[in-house]
């Protein structure tokens, strides 16, 4: 498989790019930086030192939102069992990196708040060969995918410490985004995510494989509205 998979990919669960004055030291680096690596998730019934004071997962912590601010969970059914199903947006970031043309890459984050603990969302669009991710509108089915391999891939990261520290990964099983607007030139990202099911996973540092945990949690979103600008990279 390309090269392009393990630098690519180990910096995506990090946060995106450069200098967002609002997203504070949440920044993509470099393509195939060294010091970059996946999240460090506590073990299971271990807690990170600050997880006591939350960060807005659950039914109690968050709400719903829209606009060029943010987007915004809406509850989603607990018939599927949802252990978390609200995801309240108040930063947000979209990248267009075309600075290797070979390896194209659209980036959208969205967090919770400025400091930690935070919970993240990812978007991230690997263009090139052999993901061949979206590049412009349309409706993407999210069933069926792993991050080893997925083109379009979507995460949730759950209380967040530092750039590269959560306690958990979710990664989307179920779900479509519907990308009414995208461009390699810059320009507005808008797009909405629907029904979507998270599902808790480890992540493989080696193969970048995602597994689900057994016995693990579901974070399920009805509806997410995205509106951001999008930083173009050359």
């Amino acid at each position: 498989m390309s090269s392009f998979r393990p630098s690519a990919r180990q910096l995506s669960l990090l946060g995106l790019v450069l200098s967002l004055t609002a997203c504070g030291d949440i920044g993509l680096q470099a393509y195939g930086d060294p010091s970059f690596g996946l999240p460090n998730a506590s073990a299971p019934g271990e807690e990170s030192p600050d997880a006591s004071s939350g960060s807005g997962m659950g039914s109690n912590g968050g709400g719903s939102g829209s606009g060029d601010n943010g987007g915004g969970g809406t509850a989603s059914s607990d018939e599927q069992g949802c252990t978390y199903n609200q995801l309240q947006v108040n930063l947000q970031q979209a990248t267009q990196d075309n600075s290797n043309p070979s390896q194209p890459l659209f980036a959208y984050q969205a967090r919770t708040s400025e400091s930690p603990p935070f919970d993240a969302m990812q978007i991230l669009s690997y263009q090139a060969s052999p993901y061949f991710g979206p590049a412009q509108p349309g409706t993407y089915d999210l069933s069926g995918m792993n991050y080893a391999d997925c083109g379009l891939c979507v995460l949730l990261l759950g209380d967040c410490f530092a750039s590269n520290q959560c306690d958990q990964v979710f990664f989307v099983s179920e779900g479509t985004l519907d990308i009414d607007v995208l461009s390699g030139n810059g320009g507005p990202f808008r797009a909405t995510l629907r029904d979507a099911v998270f599902e808790e996973v480890t992540l493989d540092p080696s193969t970048y494989t995602s597994t689900p945990v057994a016995g693990g949690e579901r974070w399920c979103l009805d509806e997410v509205t995205i509106n951001a600008p999008t930083e173009l990279y050359n």
